[in-house]
Formats: structure tokens, C-alpha cells, sequence
């Protein structure tokens, strides 16, 4: 029996300048998410904002040191504090301005 995985992903919108940030990292700027509910940050300065959970499982390496590469200079962090968060599955992404697809397993949850 095949493992069933979640396929659920975000886009971001054109207008957003994250776009071109997720284009870099995928093509087709297809964002894969763990599941596809928003969670909501508590404490720090993004206290009470939505983000989604990547799954970053189902980045290619290349995908992700694009990644890495474009948030460590986005945020001004060290690709070593970026890529350290990143191998314990830490990647949010602002809710604003997102689309999410949500896949057949997590459809059939919700009927």
C-alpha cells in the first residue's frame, strides 16, 4: 500500500513582490504546503498574522538552496540560521495574497 502524501500548494499573487522570490525558487511558483490551514504566529513581530506551513519535504536540493539563498537575503539572516531552520521544517508563508490548492486528501477530510 502507497503512503498517501499531501499535495496541497500555495500561490502567490503576481502583485505580491514574493512572486518573484518563488519563481526563483520554483518555475512554476508553486508554493508545497504541509496541509492546507493557515496557522496563526503567536508572540515576536508577525504576533497574530496567518501563515502557511511549507512542506519542505518536497523541495528539489536545488529548490531549496535557491530558497535559502533568497530568504537569508530577504530577511538579512546568515544561510547558515536560515538552513538550520529549514532541516527542522521551519518555512512559514504570509497568508496575504495566497491561493491554495488543496489536494484530493485533504478534500475527502472535508466532506
Amino acid at each position: 500500500m502507497t503512503e498517501k502524501r499531501c499535495e496541497c500548494y500555495a500561490t502567490i499573487s503576481e502583485k505580491d513582490p514574493r512572486y518573484e522570490i518563488w519563481t526563483y525558487v520554483r518555475k512554476d511558483g508553486h508554493i508545497p504546503l504541509k496541509h492546507p490551514l493557515p496557522v496563526k504566529a503567536t508572540g515576536g513581530p508577525f504576533d497574530g498574522q496567518l501563515f502557511y506551513e511549507a512542506d519542505i519535504s518536497r523541495l528539489t536540493d536545488d529548490e531549496r538552496a535557491r530558497a535559502i539563498e533568497k530568504i537569508s537575503a530577504k530577511f538579512n539572516l546568515p544561510r547558515n540560521v536560515v538552513d538550520r531552520d529549514m532541516a527542522k521544517g521551519i518555512l512559514p508563508i504570509k497568508a496575504e495574497n495566497i491561493i491554495v490548492s488543496i489536494c484530493k486528501l485533504h478534500f475527502l477530510c472535508m466532506i
